[in-house]
């Protein structure tokens, strides 16, 4: 009778043919390709290991003993310049913190949508009115465009702008100021709008635009 073969994990084949890898190094001549191997099984070597966490470390986590990485370290532990004992940390606070988020979400729901990013199947957040340039300078007023999560935050940021100036909370050198420092937004629909597109940032064409909104509003009410 045949015994079923037993699956070998990756982790584990890798143990196994290790020590025949370092031991075929040996017969290479060329200093660089020796130089090259070595430096590839190192890497390997120590990005496994900063990868693993004691169980201590783990119930630190839990206990919130474990500071919140920066931006520097998570850099520093990208680059592999950063301590093997805080890279452990943070692998293990990376992984409490995922663990808590998981367990909030909802029925089919997955940790990114809870945390606000748009599930894949959703549609995409469309901005109703946009005063726009082109990137040759001409003004467009981009109406039900669509456009990423943090673009349609800036379109609202911006209309709040717009109506200030129409106010004249603002004056309009200080909105060109503002405004034209912006970055480019995309638009990623309707197709016949897809492209890159800059803030209207001149305060004449802008207030042009809303005087032109205006006479269509009353039209609108004395056509009704």
């Amino acid at each position: 009778m045949t015994r079923p073969t037993k699956r070998v994990s990756s982790r584990e084949q890798h143990r196994r043919l290790a020590p025949a890898a370092a031991a075929q190094l040996l017969t290479f001549h060329d200093p660089l390709i020796l130089t090259m191997a070595v430096a590839a099984l190192v890497t390997r070597a120590t990005m496994a290991a900063l990868g693993s966490y004691s169980d201590e470390m783990l119930r630190r986590a839990r206990r919130g003993q474990i500071p919140k990485p920066t931006k520097d370290e998570r850099a520093a532990r990208r680059r592999g310049e950063l301590s093997p004992d805080r890279a452990r940390e943070i692998a293990a606070y990376d992984h409490v913190v995922f663990t808590r988020r998981a367990a909030k979400t909802g029925p089919g729901q997955t940790v990114r949508e809870r945390l606000g990013h748009r599930a894949e199947t959703a549609p995409a957040p469309t901005a109703s009115i946009v005063l726009a340039q082109t990137v040759d300078g001409f003004p467009v007023e981009l109406r039900n465009v669509e456009m990423s999560v943090r673009n349609v935050r800036r379109a609202a940021r911006y209309e709040g702008l717009v109506g200030q100036l129409k106010a004249g909370r603002i004056r309009p050198e200080a909105f060109r100021s503002r405004v034209r420092r912006w970055k480019a937004f995309t638009v990623t629909g309707p197709p016949e709008l897809v492209g890159i597109y800059h803030f209207l940032s001149d305060p004449d064409t802008v207030l042009a635009f809303a005087i032109r909104e205006t006479f269509e509003d009353i039209d609108i009410w004395f056509a009704s």
